[in-house]
């Protein structure tokens, strides 16, 4: 969903260009959600913190319950990339999502000159974690964007771009997904590094929603060097749901 902001080295005009496609579909996977292996936790403590398994489970049970309660979705979306020169470009656009029909993206203006990605619902509530793909160990309890949250480091046993290495933040209580910071397990080539780092935050209807969503991308080939950077905010929920 980026596009690479520094280009240098010899013959960067024609590579440069080749490669905003690349760069593109890899942060486009990048906002695909992924799954989860539990392994045992070192243990519970003396304040009651729940066991990987029943933070794993209520956490689930969260995002099954999102995905098969909302009918209709829309959001307004506004993407942000930094320029070399110091500016920014800028799209506005709104996601509209009907079951059924699957998520549409209708853009009102963009000075960015390249595609902005494909999206799924699944994108804006989040992954699930299954005991399939990850190895998942809960570290313990912190602070995370202003709510006392669970950490579970997440490890990839599927070494692939939809998968990643990282950190998962659900709140203590609700166990609903606070925060997501990680690195794609294996970037496809010429790719050396994606970064990705989402927050998410209550709506009315009692899910946690994508708020925010901050891409980095390293690219390397031969005498070209790119990175790029994207930040994507979602307001404006508008959501009806089954229930």
């Amino acid at each position: 969903m980026g596009v690479p902001l520094q280009t240098k080295g010899r013959g960067a005009g024609q590579r440069a260009r080749a490669l905003s496609a690349v760069t593109v579909a890899v942060l486009c996977a990048v906002c695909t959600p992924f799954t989860g292996r539990a392994a045992e936790p070192a243990g519970v403590d003396s304040i009651g913190m729940l066991s990987l398994e029943e933070v794993l489970e209520g956490y689930n049970a969260n995002i099954h319950s999102a995905m098969a309660a909302i009918e209709t979705l829309r959001v307004e979306q506004e993407m942000v990339e930094p320029t070399e020169e110091g500016g920014e470009k800028r799209a506005l656009a709104s996601l509209s999502y009907s079951r059924g029909e699957g998520m549409q993206r209708e853009e009102r203006s963009s000075d960015l000159g390249h595609p902005t990605g494909e999206y799924e619902l699944r994108s804006l509530v989040g992954p699930e974690l299954l005991a399939t793909e990850y190895d998942v160990l809960l570290t313990g309890v912190e602070d995370m964007e202003g709510r006392r949250c669970y950490s579970l480091s997440v490890t990839a046993t599927e070494r692939d771009v939809e998968h990643f290495d990282g950190t998962v933040w659900v709140e203590v209580g609700s166990l609903g997904l606070v925060r997501i910071i990680g690195e794609v397990a294996n970037p496809p080539f010429p790719v050396e590094r994606i970064k990705l780092d989402k927050a998410f935050e209550p709506v009315p209807e009692g899910f946690r929603l994508l708020r925010r969503h901050t891409g980095e991308i390293d690219i390397r080939l031969a005498f070209v060097r790119r990175h790029g950077m994207m930040h994507i905010f979602y307001t404006d929920y508008a959501i009806v749901t089954s229930r």
